[in-house]
């Protein structure tokens, strides 16, 4: 598999293209599964793009903002 991209734009567009090819397989393909485990692999991607990093009670912070908790 190739280097998923960081930015949720160019995200999106891999998200597009792997359900496209996991569409057009045979269910129980080679070539279903692989596209299902990318598109498995970019929502995660995608997911952590958009959730602010988690920094526990105690933890110093590198950016010198307040800690979000969870």
């Amino acid at each position: 598999m190739t280097e998923i991209p960081a930015d949720r734009a160019a995200l999106m567009l891999r998200h597009v293209a792997a359900r496209g090819r996991r569409d057009a397989a045979p269910l129980d393909s080679a070539d279903y599964r692989a596209a299902s485990e990318e598109v498995a692999n970019i929502e995660i991607a995608i997911a952590r793009a958009e959730e602010p990093p988690i920094v526990l009670p105690g933890t110093p912070s590198t950016s010198g903002e307040e800690p979000t908790t969870r």
